[in-house]
């Protein structure tokens, strides 16, 4: 029975980190009742988990720098060519789709020590890849401009995920 209870409260957690990502991405100065209405879960199951939005904010942004660690270091750990290992990084990173967050919230809470620790890991990992595989990539290409590249196909894709974008107009 107790395992039934953990394995509930588990779904009921991703349907709500599901949501707020979903919800603050379309819109993000959206109430934190629109995330609960959208995981389809009452306000206070939502509350008991987080106290308030910003806190909520802090555990998507966690998740996605996690994310963001986990490719880099399974990125940094590939043998392959440095042009396969950075293809398949930028797809990873892409599908991913951590930047579209970024993009949304940025500025909109505040940030604390553990969001600044992980940013400055992921940071530093970035760098050590990007050194290794700088020579396939054009002169003057920095590391600098993967965090351009990644917010600007994050706009794109809201873009048209939110049928702002058609495809078959741009051609």
């Amino acid at each position: 029975m107790a395992n039934e209870s953990s394995s509930i409260r588990a779904r009921a957690e991703e349907r709500i980190l599901e949501a707020a990502r979903e919800v603050f991405i379309a819109d993000p100065d959206a109430p934190i009742s629109a995330v609960a209405h959208r995981a389809d879960v009452g306000i206070s199951a939502l509350y008991s988990r987080y106290t308030s939005k910003d806190e909520l904010l802090r555990k998507l942004c966690s998740d996605a720098l996690s994310l963001v660690i986990s490719i880099v270091e399974m990125a940094s750990a590939d043998d392959r060519d440095p042009w396969t290992v950075f293809a398949d990084f930028m797809k990873k990173m892409v599908d991913a789709n951590t930047s579209s967050l970024t993009l949304a919230r940025a500025g909109k809470f505040q940030p604390n020590e553990d969001l600044f620790t992980l940013a400055g890991r992921s940071n530093e990992l970035m760098v050590v890849l990007f050194e290794r595989v700088r020579g396939v990539l054009r002169p003057g290409f920095d590391v600098d401009d993967l965090s351009l590249i990644f917010e600007q196909l994050a706009a794109i894709k809201w873009e048209i995920q939110s049928g702002l974008f058609n495809c078959a107009d741009a051609i």
